[in-house]
């Protein structure tokens, strides 16, 4: 080290590598199931719980957002077995994505998101949003082809994902580096 602070990105999500520590409505999640998009082995294997009553399955985040700034949620997801869509809800909206392909098939006034294809099946899910008040969950809901995510399961259905990240744009650090002038 040269002594000198340096740029470095921030992210406010909490267990950004790790579904401990959220709140689990109806699935099963394993921390570090499978391989990443990068190489390592830290994806989280969630599960859709035939034990459970079947609705709104989903993870949820424990992040909090601020009101009247900017925000920017990314996600990496990998379709696993039996579902066919993920819904992401911010405080803004949701949006709605197939894993097959990455193609939006819902997405409310509100927000902006994009999907990236990457290697291996895995797609970089980002929404973009301004939340009106403080709010506190990041959503992620298993669905089916219907946009359901209560029926057409029976247990055992399941995707990767890995890598949440929560970004505030009064704080800089949305991109790679501020010395190109891009942060």
């Amino acid at each position: 080290s040269d002594g000198l602070l340096k740029w470095g990105p921030h992210n406010l999500q909490l267990n950004s590598e790790s579904a401990t520590g959220w709140v689990s409505n109806n699935v099963l999640f394993t921390d570090n199931a499978s391989s990443d998009p990068f190489g390592g082995s830290k994806a989280i294997k969630v599960e859709i719980d035939s034990a459970a009553t079947p609705t709104n399955r989903c993870l949820r985040t424990t992040s909090v957002g601020t009101a009247g700034v900017q925000h920017t949620q990314f996600i990496y997801i990998k379709a696993g077995s039996g579902v066919t869509h993920v819904w992401l809800n911010c405080a803004s909206g949701d949006v709605a994505f197939q894993l097959s392909d990455g193609a939006k098939t819902y997405q409310s006034a509100g927000i902006s998101a994009t999907s990236t294809s990457l290697a291996d099946g895995w797609f970089l899910f980002t929404l973009t949003f301004t939340p009106s008040s403080t709010y506190t969950p990041f959503l992620v809901y298993l669905s089916d082809r219907n946009g359901s995510t209560a029926a057409g399961f029976s247990g055992g259905e399941f995707i990767y994902m890995f890598g949440v990240s929560l970004y505030r744009s009064d704080l800089g650090g949305m991109v790679d580096n501020p010395d190109t002038g891009d942060s």
